[in-house]
């Protein structure tokens, strides 16, 4: 049984057996108020970044070459070598002086890395959400846990993602998704994992309209 997703039914008042069917779907549409599209995108996108709603932290254990695919921008061939395999210095690296963060050496990008359906990250990120429910960073282990779809149904409200959230045409995900993974709906290129992302979407918008 998934444990995030028997947390989401007890919260939206759907049997808790962990399995994530049409019932938890219209009832997960319910509770946070969504249109049937918002909710398909929401869910597509969180299944996708969650590896299915197994993965509540983001894992941050890349070989050197790996960083150098992945964070160029951040690593050479070698600092990577210096970095490879070491996920809290990675973190400190590629998310320093961003986000609310403080430099490499505060060790807020390990602090704060990915958390969540949708990995929020980031300080600021972080504790904006937190507010929002009354909590604090000290509570920060909750968006892993009870608080995890929340702060993606947070994520998609701030960044006004649901206002895109049209239909669930090949081009409207393709939008979407390039909003969550790249951060920009507007960039032209391709999102990690767009045919899963696709095919998620699209499965969830099914299960809200059985």
């Amino acid at each position: 049984m998934n444990k995030t997703i028997k947390l989401l039914q007890q919260k939206i008042g759907v049997t808790p057996d962990g399995d994530f069917g049409p019932n938890t779907a219209r009832a997960f549409q319910r509770h946070y108020g969504l249109i049937t599209v918002e909710a398909a995108h929401l869910l597509g996108q969180c299944h996708h970044e969650s590896a299915g709603f197994t993965l509540m932290e983001e894992n941050l254990n890349y070989s050197a070459t790996r960083l150098l695919e992945i964070f160029p921008k951040y690593f050479n061939s070698e600092t990577a070598k210096n970095y490879g395999g070491k996920k809290e210095a990675i973190a400190n690296r590629v998310y320093a002086n961003r986000m609310g963060n403080g430099p490499e050496t505060s060790g807020d990008g390990f602090l704060h890395r990915g958390m969540g359906p949708l990995q929020l990250t980031g300080k600021s990120n972080q504790e904006r959400f937190l507010a929002t429910v009354g909590k604090t960073f000290t509570d920060a282990d909750l968006i892993k846990g009870e608080l995890a779809f929340d702060s993606a149904v947070w994520f998609f409200r701030e960044n006004k993602i649901f206002q895109l959230c049209q239909n669930v045409s090949p081009e409207n995900i393709l939008t979407i998704s390039r909003a969550v993974n790249i951060g920009n709906p507007n960039s032209t290129r391709i999102p990690h994992g767009i045919p899963d992302r696709t095919t998620q979407t699209l499965h969830y918008y099914k299960l809200l309209t059985l």
